[in-house]
């Protein structure tokens, strides 16, 4: 959430002057460590908010914060995937990590202190000149301070979208079904989806938010099943001696071999994936989606909605 200009019916310590309804000599700010580029940490997985809290100059507000009667949060919003989230923030530098699957597009990271009981008769000596002879009844959660931070972009991760693609073809079959099917060609996995389903899939592929769920739902069990079909061809027929005959007759297999390559740092083999587990294969090729999947999925549930828009 950001103030802006907000008007607010009672004094505001703004970190933007023009905004502010104290002096110079007040101050709330919102600190964090940035990277050489000024953009934020960034792991694989993760955006990391690093050694992040605020800075309060303003002898007043620092006792009521002192005395627990005002709170500081942070919040950090992606209006293009519905991602919106509160934490808490004291002035004390820490981490803070979100999974970086749940952004996308312009991220908008700011901070505010707010009441956290109702407060009589506030009053600071930081006040504007035009509120110096007033005393303020402060509700319970209403804003006292604000900072609208900063900003910066994530983009939809390719890398993963390439790799989907060029292993599996989602395709709708018209005949009236309760049933996926797939099938295991040579260019891609293929998996045929009832009319109503690949609606479904069509309406949710473009949200990010969701590939935990798309993949762990729809591609992990199809992968398992196909992988476990090369596995006991390889056993059976003597002409497979190397990786690269596999390759030569699965052309997405080329896909499974870079994404363990990628995560493992070794080159996969034949024997290596003889007796590798098909599950366990799919799962890291698909970035561990089933129990990210599952986290995503108990968050969507224990909150009710990714883009709750509550203060």
């Amino acid at each position: 959430m950001r103030i802006g200009s907000r008007v607010f019916p009672y004094p505001i310590l703004n970190n933007f002057e023009y905004a502010s309804d104290f002096k110079n000599s007040s101050k709330y700010e919102l600190k964090n460590t940035f990277v050489d580029n000024f953009d934020v940490y960034r792991t694989k997985n993760s955006i990391v908010f690093k050694d992040i809290h605020f800075y309060l100059e303003d002898k007043e507000l620092i006792k009521l914060y002192e005395e627990g009667k005002i709170k500081a949060c942070l919040i950090v919003e992606a209006s293009a995937s519905v991602y919106r989230e509160m934490f808490e923030l004291t002035d004390k530098p820490t981490d803070i990590t979100v999974p970086i699957h749940l952004l996308k597009g312009d991220v908008y990271v700011s901070s505010y202190i707010y009441a956290n009981e109702n407060i009589e008769g506030y009053y600071s000596q930081g006040f504007e000149d035009d509120y110096k002879d007033y005393k303020i009844d402060i509700e319970k959660y209403s804003i006292m301070a604000a900072d609208d931070g900063f900003k910066f972009k994530v983009s939809v991760n390719e890398k993963d979208d390439n790799k989907v693609s060029s292993i599996f073809m989602i395709i709708r079959k018209d005949e009236k079904s309760d049933i996926m099917d797939y099938e295991n060609s040579s260019e891609r996995i293929k998996i045929y989806l009832p009319y109503k389903h690949f609606r479904n899939y069509e309406s949710l592929k473009m949200q990010s938010m969701y590939n935990n769920e798309f993949f762990s739902m729809l591609l992990i069990p199809v992968l398992i099943s196909c992988l476990f079909e090369i596995q006991v061809e390889t056993k059976l027929n003597e002409s497979y001696t190397d990786i690269s005959d596999i390759i030569d007759n699965k052309k997405w297999f080329s896909s499974i071999c870079l994404a363990y390559e990628r995560e493992t740092k070794t080159k996969l083999s034949l024997d290596d994936f003889k007796d590798y587990s098909p599950l366990k294969l799919a799962q890291l090729v698909l970035n561990n989606a089933s129990l990210k999947g599952m986290e995503d999925f108990s968050m969507l549930m224990l909150k009710g909605d990714r883009g709750d828009n509550n203060e």
